[in-house]
């Protein structure tokens, strides 16, 4: 879209680059290691006090459940946006500043396909960005998954909620919303860290990923 976007890998460094250089808006993960997204956007606010600015902070999260859009603005966000992000709500959002765009709920999924014309849409349309992403997933679910594997056989709740977290948010820009919402389940068992039925859970996302691994490998022969 012609803006120039910096990186931060950690809450930490998000907070460093937001109160040591100059941005027009941040878009914060809320879920960062060594820092979470809502501490990190607290500290900034703490920080404005003295400066009298302000950095507009807008969410960027995977939880879409009742009471996580207040929390994000309890911490200080100016808006709130779910993930997978489309290219619209980034437009939306820089567009004007002070309306968060509204994100529509949408049903539980059934199925374990996934959805190329959403993923598309999702992407702005860049069909050279959709074959990377499809390479990603199928490179980067079977480590996934094992990890998912260990923490499920370790019984590692937090294991367990980092790697089915990341396996959803990847599977959720493809538009296989079944795979992401078994990959959710599994995450929400982990932060509940109640893993009585993560192994019949797991077995599902296993099957889920087996079926999606195949189109988009039909996909990718079909464009050779």
């Amino acid at each position: 879209m012609g803006h120039t976007p910096v990186l931060a890998q950690t809450g930490k460094e998000a907070l460093t680059l937001a109160t040591t250089e100059k941005f027009d808006i941040v878009f914060m993960d809320v879920q960062m290691p060594e820092m979470d997204g809502l501490a990190a956007t607290g500290a900034i606010r703490e920080r404005e006090k003295d400066s009298g600015t302000h950095l507009p902070i807008f969410a960027m999260t995977a939880h879409a459940m009742k009471g996580d859009r207040e929390r994000c603005l309890a911490a200080g966000m100016d808006g709130y946006i779910t993930k997978p992000v489309r290219f619209s709500d980034i437009e939306e959002t820089l567009a004007g500043l002070s309306k968060p765009p509204i994100i529509p709920s949408k049903p539980l999924p059934e199925a374990a396909s996934w959805n190329r014309a959403e993923a598309l849409d999702r992407i702005g349309g860049d069909e050279d960005l959709l074959r990377d992403l499809c390479h990603i997933f199928l490179e980067e679910s079977p480590k996934l998954l094992q990890k998912l594997q260990q923490a499920v056989a370790a019984g590692d709740s937090d294991g367990l909620m980092r790697a089915a977290h990341s396996l959803k948010g990847e599977a959720s820009y493809l538009g296989a919303d079944g795979t992401s919402h078994t990959a959710r389940q599994l995450e929400d068992m982990g932060r509940e860290k109640n893993l009585s039925r993560a192994s019949d859970t797991l077995a599902t996302l296993e099957r889920h990923v087996a079926n999606l691994h195949l189109e988009l490998r039909d996909l990718a022969e079909a464009q050779r």
